[in-house]
């Protein structure tokens, strides 16, 4: 298992900053923080190091000309899961892929061009692929909150987080 890092307040507010804009100057990060450049450097430097951040560009898939974006749920055959998930892995038009429990064994993200791409996607590269029992596509034609406006939440003094669905027991 990972480590975990402890992130502080400060962290935390360091990895708000970056996600707003990842090639902020530790200057600018510490005229916003408080913090001196240098506190700055070590304290992003420990956080990349740690592999607790990743500093990504993330796409906005239509002003890419992907307008379609959706989920998908997959049922498989266990004994080939791992198998699947490795092919779809491959494939460009797979955002991200996660194993799942409940209704789907799989459940992942497409990003294709257009709506009309989804049946060349679907028999063309999916139903090729051994061992997929159904495969159901959840069209996603608006988006209310992204990964790129996802906070951590605050510390609560704690050290709990300050969400009130997260209980400290």
């Amino acid at each position: 298992m990972d480590s975990i890092v402890q992130l502080d307040d400060y962290d935390r507010e360091l990895v708000g900053l970056l996600q707003e804009d990842a090639r902020a100057s530790y200057r600018s990060l510490a005229n916003r923080t408080g913090l001196s450049p240098a506190t700055v450097r070590r304290r992003v430097e420990r956080l990349l190091d740690s592999g607790a951040v990743h500093l990504v560009a993330i796409p906005y898939w239509s002003r890419l000309g992907m307008s379609l974006v959706a989920f998908v749920g997959i049922t498989v055959e266990l004994s080939r899961l791992k198998d699947i998930a490795t092919e779809m892995a491959k494939m460009d038009e797979f955002y991200w892929i996660a194993m799942t429990t409940g209704d789907y064994d799989l459940l992942a993200e497409i990003v294709l061009p257009a709506n009309w791409d989804l049946a060349d996607f679907v028999t063309e590269k999916i139903a090729p692929l051994e061992g997929i029992h159904s495969f159901r596509v959840l069209m996603t034609p608006r988006f209310f909150k992204v990964w790129a406006d996802y906070r951590l939440p605050k510390l609560n003094g704690h050290g709990n987080s300050t969400n009130p669905d997260v209980s400290a027991e």
